[in-house]
């Protein structure tokens, strides 16, 4: 191909994807449309790479060193001595120091560095602080920096891997595969990482760029948790021209709510609707007037609802009242007569001021008691989650998704991107919760609960917080144990399956999850696993398929198909020692992928912000796997 000038190429890159952003064709279809203008960009990249913008490793240490100085020094002055020599002691950082002091090689000083990166990386408290967050990045630099400690061979290993991307484009699907899409975004991370090839990098990251986690909370969750029953009474006491008037009111209704098309705040709309009666004596001097008096209400407010707080619109109330007088009250005949004129005479213009103040007063009431709903601390603690979830992402060296917070007129939305600047988000948009069919299981149209989760989500995750990582069998467990899951207890006649262990994760896809054709397949990618004195180095994938059942209650299971697989890809046959390994592993895992998954009904507890939804139970009744999208429903 010829290489075009790059600033043609970056303006055509540019003006597709304006395009794109006009166009409400579905993001899949770059992979045959804009082929020829990322093979273009492809090329071009190819033509302009410059080992002058690779990152410096000597930058990357000094940045490092002086991080963990000042780390150190952080601790030492915003705790105490004991808690600063604690920390200190956990974080390790003495042969890592010493590795780069003494200018050890870079296989070395990378392995140090892997392990100091692991040590933060967790859901440990504190971990989230900001010199902590730092000293991590410090360490992620140096690990990428010292990927280019020859920049001519790193240079021709992206050219080689440019050529790699082109190649593969001629194989890709309107939806590419999980490993494609893996593949692809590890490429992003690479070309972002080396700072080379920004226009291939900004055309994938737009083309891959739809939400991958969506939550939907359907109109009848909201109905319940707004809904309510109005019985009030109230006394009387006014006075309309010139007759003081004593008696009782009673109003009877409901409030309820409906969700309007909103983005980037939910609009809630909240309405009373109610029948007024009352009954009454009208005093005029010596006359007295019994009167009833029936009417409708009807008030309605708009509640806007945003991450940055509450907007309340203005109360709108209708109010319509007519009255009758049951008996005037005079021991003169004629007094009862001239005053019975005269209230005809004046009732148009009394009813009239009495719908007026009991709009008024409907009004008032209405709109105090939406304004103290708001202000009651439920906002608060959803605040409160929100920071919590802040701190967690912190920890585990993840970033804070892109979202955006939405309604429609079925359901309240989040839609949200997990992604960091070197990673993808999903090709193509969730599928509306009002198709699912998971295996001939039709969902329901109506829902209170949906979760839907792309592929491309737990691998931008697993991508950050496990790749290349080793772990012990003792810290998944406690990672299984926070997720909720109970550690299974190991049923073997090989004793060694028992033993702990520990696995290296794979650098590309460390967690595999698949959600295609209606089967789910969840498991891992490791290029090491040691058990009771055996070690396996060679890549293995240990993997278990669900499928979707529904049970004679009416709910849906994920149902593992099978047994747990365990392969290990690439040539070779094992060796006796390497097969004794597999089934090891296969009898380890055997029970930490459960046979079912969506079991157990999530329980709202009594100490959740909204008392309508104590005690609570929310099962699953739809569950659809296609193009990447893993999609549950549940009521």
């Amino acid at each position: 191909m010829v290489s075009l000038p790059r600033a043609i190429i970056g303006f055509l890159v540019a003006m597709h994807l304006a395009i794109g952003m006009c166009s409400e064709q579905v993001h899949a279809q770059f992979l045959v449309e804009s082929r020829g203008v990322l093979e273009a960009a492809i090329e071009t990249a190819r033509g302009d790479l410059d080992a002058g913008r690779l990152p410096s490793d000597a930058v990357a240490k000094s940045q490092l060193l002086a991080q963990i100085l000042a780390t150190d020094e952080t601790l030492a002055s915003r705790t105490d001595s004991q808690n600063h020599a604690n920390w200190m002691r956990y974080l390790n950082v003495s042969p890592l120091v010493a590795a780069i002091e003494q200018q050890e090689s870079p296989a070395v000083i990378a392995e140090r560095a892997e392990g100091l990166r692991g040590r933060l990386i967790g859901n440990i408290p504190g971990l989230e602080m900001t010199t902590l967050r730092s000293l991590r990045q410090r360490v992620d630099d140096l690990l990428v920096s010292l990927r280019y400690d020859s920049p001519d061979r790193a240079i021709e290993q992206i050219d080689q891997q440019l050529s790699s991307l082109a190649n593969r484009l001629t194989q890709l699907g309107e939806v590419p595969s999980p490993d494609d899409a893996a593949a692809l975004s590890a490429l992003v991370g690479l070309f972002d990482d080396s700072r080379q090839a920004g226009e291939v990098v900004d055309f994938l990251r737009h083309r891959f760029s739809h939400p991958n986690l969506v939550i939907l909370i359907g109109q009848p969750l909201v109905h319940d948790v707004t809904a309510r029953g109005v019985a009030e009474c109230r006394p009387i006491r006014d006075c309309i021209l010139g007759t003081r008037i004593v008696g009782s009111g009673s109003l009877v209704g409901d409030v309820s709510s409906r969700l309007l098309p909103s983005r980037g705040r939910i609009h809630l709309e909240l309405t009373l609707r109610g029948q007024f009666s009352s009954r009454s004596t009208g005093y005029n001097g010596p006359v007295r007037l019994r009167t009833e008096g029936e009417g409708t209400v009807h008030s309605s407010r708009s509640v806007l609802i945003g991450e940055s707080g509450v907007a309340l619109g203005e109360t709108i109330t209708s109010a319509s009242l007519q009255t009758r007088i049951t008996a005037i009250e005079h021991p003169l005949k004629l007094v009862r007569r001239v005053a019975s004129k005269r209230a005809a005479a004046t009732k148009p213009r009394a009813d009239a001021i009495a719908g007026g103040r009991l709009r008024s007063q409907v009004t008032d009431q209405f709109a105090g008691q939406v304004s103290a709903a708001v202000a009651s601390g439920s906002l608060g603690g959803a605040s409160r989650a929100l920071a919590d979830g802040r701190s967690t992402l912190m920890r585990f060296h993840l970033p804070e998704p892109l979202r955006t917070l939405g309604s429609t007129e079925q359901a309240i939305y989040v839609e949200a991107t997990q992604a960091a600047t070197n990673q993808l988000g999903a090709v193509i948009s969730a599928p509306a919760p009002e198709s699912f069919a998971a295996n001939g299981i039709a969902g329901s149209s109506s829902y209170n609960l949906a979760i839907q989760l792309h592929e491309s989500l737990v691998d931008n995750v697993a991508s950050r917080v496990l790749a290349g990582r080793r772990l012990t069998s003792k810290q998944i467990d406690q990672w299984m144990t926070q997720i909720g899951r109970e550690v299974p207890a190991i049923a073997s006649d090989d004793p060694s399956s028992a033993e702990p262990f520990e696995i290296d994760f794979s650098r590309l896809r460390p967690i595999i999850f698949e959600a295609r054709d209606q089967r789910i397949k969840i498991g891992f990618r490791g290029t090491r696993f040691q058990q009771a004195g055996r070690e396996l180095r060679r890549p293995l994938e240990v993997t278990a398929t669900y499928e979707a059942v529904r049970t004679d209650e009416g709910r849906v299971l994920l149902e593992r198909s099978g047994e747990v697989g365990v392969d290990f890809p690439g040539d070779g046959r094992l060796t006796i020692q390497q097969v004794a390994v597999k089934r090891s592993i296969q009898t380890s895992f055997g029970d930490r992928f459960p046979k079912t998954l969506l079991e157990k009904s999530l329980n709202v507890p009594t100490t959740a912000e909204f008392p309508a939804l104590h005690g609570r139970q929310f099962t699953a009744q739809a569950v659809d796997a296609r193009n990447g999208w893993l999609s549950i429903t549940a009521r």
